[in-house]
């Protein structure tokens, strides 16, 4: 099964007219030799004078102050685009880092209390009964970045917070949750070897233990293959069954909604529920420009 050029054009005509700007800015970048340019201006429009990056950026809160975790979100998209660390979107996004690693606790928390005076999901509340989250969700990630831009950082530094993050995930029992999962992924392709195999190594096996092998687990909020794998060149191919990957594929394209989007199968459900639906418009495009990317990858596309 393939998406046919009718349903590419809709998924195009959604993101050119739908979407986010930021995101329809990426889409032009990745698709139609769009500009860099025009991706940097929609960023430059979430970062804070802190140099992190809020204002809704990660659509399931609202907080306009900066966060670490809503910071990652923005060097993912500055590592899509390859901007390097000449910029200044770059120097003060690694400032910021640096600025807010909590000594004490050795870690980055995701999101600060603050993002409870603005709309957010529920799993983004801050209470002292949920505490801090995964070690790993986004501090491992955070220490990819600091490697990818390691001329702005301090070696000692980053080896010491390098050999803490790989003590913690081999720590780890094999199933891990897997936002952190995807964390130390991002971490794992930004170091060297023989640090890169080690980490693949470990989250083959866990990658292995919590995805979903059925469609009725892909209706849920859980994690499929394409969650890890978006590409044959990925590391963890090996980790699943070439037939699951392409039962996968073909679920994904039957998942296409009228307007040519991908929706969010989850909600806000009894939190702030009048403000999910913009979060929904927003997650829509991110979610169709990711899953366009993943099905070209494959060649799943006419």
């Amino acid at each position: 099964m393939k998406l046919t050029k009718v349903l590419a054009q809709k998924a195009r005509e959604y993101m050119v007219h739908q979407a986010r700007p930021l995101e329809a800015a990426l889409y032009a970048y990745e698709f139609e030799n769009g500009s860099r340019e025009k991706v940097l201006e929609e960023l430059l429009k979430f970062q804070n004078e802190d140099g992190g990056f809020g204002h809704g950026l990660e659509p399931d809160f609202r907080l306009p102050d900066s966060s670490p975790l809503a910071t990652t979100i923005a060097f993912q998209m500055m590592s899509r685009v390859s901007l390097d660390a000449r910029h200044p979107m770059v120097q003060k996004g690694i400032r910021y880092f640096l600025n807010t690693y909590d000594e004490q606790k050795g870690r980055w928390i995701a999101v600060p209390e603050k993002v409870n005076d603005y709309p957010h999901a529920p799993w983004w509340h801050v209470s002292d009964e949920k505490g801090e989250g995964d070690w790993g969700n986004p501090t491992a990630e955070i220490v990819g970045y600091l490697h990818e831009y390691g001329e702005l950082v301090s070696g000692d530094f980053l080896d010491n917070l390098t050999e803490r993050a790989m003590d913690t995930l081999l720590s780890y029992p094999d199933e891990i949750e897997m936002h952190e999962i995807l964390c130390f992924d991002r971490m794992a392709s930004r170091l060297r070897s023989p640090e890169k195999e080690k980490v693949y190594e470990k989250l083959r096996r866990s990658i292995s233990q919590v995805i979903g092998r059925s469609e009725k687990e892909w209706e849920e909020y859980s994690a499929s293959p394409l969650t890890f794998i978006d590409s044959p060149e990925s590391p963890y191919m090996d980790a699943v069954d070439s037939p699951l990957i392409e039962k996968t594929l073909d679920y994904l394209i039957t998942k296409q909604t009228e307007d040519g989007s991908w929706a969010p199968n989850w909600s806000w459900f009894g939190n702030y529920e009048e403000d999910w639906p913009e979060a929904r418009e927003e997650w829509k495009g991110v979610l169709t420009l990711n899953n366009l990317k993943v099905l070209r990858e494959f060649k799943r596309m006419e």
